[in-house]
């Protein structure tokens, strides 16, 4: 994409409230300071230290546009783009960040966000699709507690009717058509995807590659899952799936490198705490509830629970969901790759990741004010986009000194497609009650499935990233849904477009509609000279204007 795509106005619009950046010693967060300006101040020393210029802040319409797909995965509707545009108030950024975090949008991006993440697109029976991203949604928009959520996730037996759908996180990782939990599969998983570090090569010795990556870590994750059980129980008046804990004997690990090696016991250990062993159970009183038929037995010791209670105050994990939601808003870690945390990998910025770690966990785990504070600071507000002028068209990605320009995920292009149509605001207007908009967010999800199947990863794998393809831009071009979707319609954009008599009202309709910019007076002239070489089929070419709108890469890429 080039800068020219998005010319920049030539203003610098500054937060309400935001004052000078605090001077402090390198290294020390401030203990008054917001977040946000905590967040500057680490930056703009590495700006002094790397003796670069960073790009300005972005313009209302970049900004508007970004914090849309970052917020509620879609881009704004044109009467929102314009509203934005036109409203005067230096506090507008700030008022609009807390109005789409208490938006449901925002709840029903999060939960596809964490759909994607800790499922990584994998189905699994007994637990309905419906019931786990209803208990995804209903976590994120009371911003329940990350610590308490994860806690569900690991810990929940599926006997609670309000945590049961979390039951699903471990359910997919089963085997032997959903009977038998998998804890090989659980322990590598819980590693990557909650305390950041894949120690999947670590299970049959220490990393090859990884210096600080032993045995003993991914055995220290192992022996928490090593006593769950897939069986059933009475849940209310049904016969249903849980996953208890069943005490036996521990399981030993070995190198295959070490020749002649002790075998070692397996010990509960969070990555950065210390082993705690497990218990010898005298025979006979392994239980406070014994197993039997139809009833969920209660063990003397549960190594589940004791990770659960040891969330809260492990610094891996507040480090790794920290950075993990840094990379959602950034489209980078401060440790990159998210999953790869170690020493030989640093941070890019090792007391700002300490000081958002501490904040997170200060403001109780919640999403709402961690994210709000990232999208307030200056470094998340900056432009993509670097003036030739500059000089400084290869600022590197690490210091977040611009902008990353990143593909929208399968989710976000799709509903993003959907209101630049129009389908939406179709949607919308037949609301019955416009301040509920779940019919309209239930109908976007409905209409995903295409746009999961073509563009989403293969079940299974990490979906951090995007890759173009032909058939990718064959769908674009030929796929049916789409095209059904820029025929006119009630609300449609082409209903809309068609209706105008001015050909520069169009442009500048069109442009704010799809790309949530104003046209520049070349694009103007553009879309003018192309109308007017199709005054026979003019209708048919509006459409073809908003295809072409459509399918260009600033369209597809979030900058």
């Amino acid at each position: 994409m080039q800068s020219a795509c998005l010319p920049l106005i030539a203003t610098v619009v500054l937060l309400s409230g935001v004052a000078e950046v605090l001077s402090a010693d390198d290294g020390v967060a401030l203990e008054n300071e917001p977040l946000h300006q905590t967040i500057d101040r680490f930056i703009e020393q590495g700006f002094v230290q790397r003796q670069i210029k960073p790009t300005p802040l972005a313009a209302d319409a970049e900004f508007l546009r970004r914090i849309y797909l970052d917020l509620t995965g879609t881009i704004p509707s044109a009467s929102g783009v314009r509203h934005f545009l036109a409203d005067p108030s230096p506090a507008k950024r700030e008022a609009v960040i807390d109005r789409l975090l208490d938006s449901q949008a925002y709840a029903y991006h999060m939960q596809r966000q964490f759909d994607v993440m800790l499922l990584e697109r994998q189905h699994a029976n007994y637990i309905t699709v419906d019931e786990w991203q209803k208990y995804l949604r209903t976590s994120f928009a009371d911003d329940k507690p990350w610590d308490q959520f994860v806690g569900e996730l690991l810990g929940t037996d599926g006997t609670d009717p309000e945590v049961r759908p979390a039951l699903r996180f471990l359910l997919v990782r089963t085997i032997d058509s959903y009977r038998r939990l998998e804890p090989h599969m659980v322990a590598k998983d819980v590693g990557r995807l909650l305390f950041g570090q894949n120690l999947q090569c670590a299970r049959c010795h220490d990393h090859p590659s990884i210096a600080s990556y032993h045995q003993a870590d991914y055995y220290g994750l192992f022996a928490y899952f090593q006593w769950s059980v897939v069986s059933t129980a009475k849940v209310g008046d049904e016969s249903k799936f849980v996953i208890v804990e069943q005490p036996k004997k521990n399981t030993n690990y070995t190198s295959v490198f070490v020749a002649d090696q002790p075998e070692q016991m397996a010990l509960l250990q969070l990555p950065g705490s210390a082993a705690i062993p497990l218990p010898s159970l005298e025979e006979g009183k392994e239980y406070l509830v014994k197993p039997e038929e139809g009833k969920v037995p209660v063990p003397a010791f549960s190594p589940r629970s004791q990770l659960v209670s040891g969330l809260k105050d492990n610094v891996p994990f507040r480090k790794s969901i920290a950075n993990r939601l840094w990379w959602m808003m950034f489209g980078r870690g401060i440790v990159d790759p998210i999953d790869l945390h170690h020493p030989d990998n640093p941070p890019s910025h090792p007391e700002l990741l300490d000081a958002l770690a501490e904040r997170f966990a200060a403001d109780g785990f919640r999403f709402k004010p961690f994210l709000k504070q990232l999208a307030l600071s200056q470094t998340y507000q900056r432009s993509a986009f670097v003036e030739e002028t500059t000089g400084a068209e290869n600022l590197p990605p690490e210091a977040f000194a611009q902008a990353a320009i990143r593909p929208l995920s399968p989710e976000q292009f799709g509903v993003a497609v959907m209101q630049a149509t129009g389908l939406a605001d179709g949607q919308r207007a037949g609301l019955t009650d416009p301040a509920d908009e779940t019919p309209l967010l239930d109908f976007q999800a409905a209409n995903l499935k295409a746009f999961i199947d073509l563009y989403g990863k293969p079940p299974g794998q990490a979906e951090h990233d995007y890759d173009s393809s032909l058939f990718q831009a064959l769908f674009l071009a030929n796929g049916g849904i789409v095209l059904d979707w820029i025929r006119p319609r009630p609300h449609s954009l082409a209903t809309r477009l068609q209706e105008m008599t001015s050909d520069e009202q169009l442009a500048d309709e069109l442009f704010i509609s799809v790309v949530s910019r104003q046209p520049t007076p070349e694009e103007i002239v553009d879309v003018q000279n192309f109308l007017q070489e199709r005054t026979a089929d003019r209708n048919e070419a509006i459409q073809e204007l908003i295809w072409g709108t459509i399918a260009t890469a600033e369209f597809r890429f979030n900058h």
